[in-house]
């Protein structure tokens, strides 16, 4: 898949680990930000994750390759309503 443009949001300081799925802190300027690559004609292709750093007087792109995974659970159906059993909704 090869991006004609890209639309950058959603940016934090640090840089985003594609081993741990963990965002490392570090002292000079580098972020990791949420990004839409888009097409040609202006589709969203993908949303990943890309780190910026700054060197050379120049904004660089770095893709972390994210080797995790989303756990299992996420995107399942939600638990059932809870009923008013003997403690009620509290627990």
């Amino acid at each position: 898949m090869i991006a004609a443009g890209v639309r950058v949001f959603a940016c934090r300081p640090g840089a985003l680990n594609g081993y741990s799925g963990r965002v490392q802190y570090y002292n000079g300027p580098v972020v990791a930000c949420a990004c839409d690559l888009l097409s040609e004609d202006g589709r969203v292709l993908a949303r990943v994750p890309l780190n910026f750093y700054y060197w050379q007087k120049a904004w660089r792109v770095q893709d972390p390759r994210p080797s995790y995974k989303s756990v299992p659970w996420a995107y399942q159906e939600p638990s059932p309503p809870k009923s008013k059993g003997w403690f009620g909704d509290r627990y």
